[in-house]
């Protein structure tokens, strides 16, 4: 009898803390950082993206995965991928590490629109999709210019 209400205070303590950590990973605060490793190969346009995580939770968050599309004027191009599990300590912010990765085949329908963009120096950019945190889906949209300096 009293290991039934041992395993039952254990499941009680395990289910307590998976809802702090489902709880804390819905309220994470996401900014968009630098951008680095810019390169062109094989066709393929690539950069690390950082994003900016913010957890004012008392509890870490372990980011296992992303599954993001990249944007631009609601036109999907490419994809993004965390390039790493990362934890994002509690009470603390963290830079997320995702590789982005854009064919150029995806930019020959856009060029247009990009053409007319290049006036500005600027492309309104768009990251969008899910991180994932003890299998629970984070969702994440960012928008932000792409300065076109960092490009050329």
């Amino acid at each position: 009898m009293k290991r039934k209400y041992i395993i039952i205070a254990i499941l009680i303590i395990i289910a307590s803390y998976y809802a702090r950590v489902v709880l804390a990973a819905q309220r994470l605060y996401f900014a968009v950082g630098s951008i680095k490793n810019l390169k062109l190969s094989g066709g393929v346009i690539t950069w690390r993206q950082i994003i900016r995580v913010t957890n004012g939770e008392n509890v870490a968050i372990p980011i296992t995965s992303a599954n993001i599309e990249n944007r631009i004027n609601n036109s999907t191009i490419g994809r993004t991928i965390l390039a790493q599990s990362q934890t994002i300590a509690a009470r603390s912010s963290t830079d997320l590490l995702l590789d982005v990765y854009i064919p150029l085949s995806d930019l020959l329908g856009l060029s247009l629109e990009i053409l007319n963009t290049v006036k500005t120096g600027f492309v309104s950019f768009e990251l969008a999709g899910h991180v994932r945190a003890l299998g629970v889906s984070v969702p994440i949209s960012q928008k932000f210019n792409l300065d076109l300096k960092h490009l050329f």
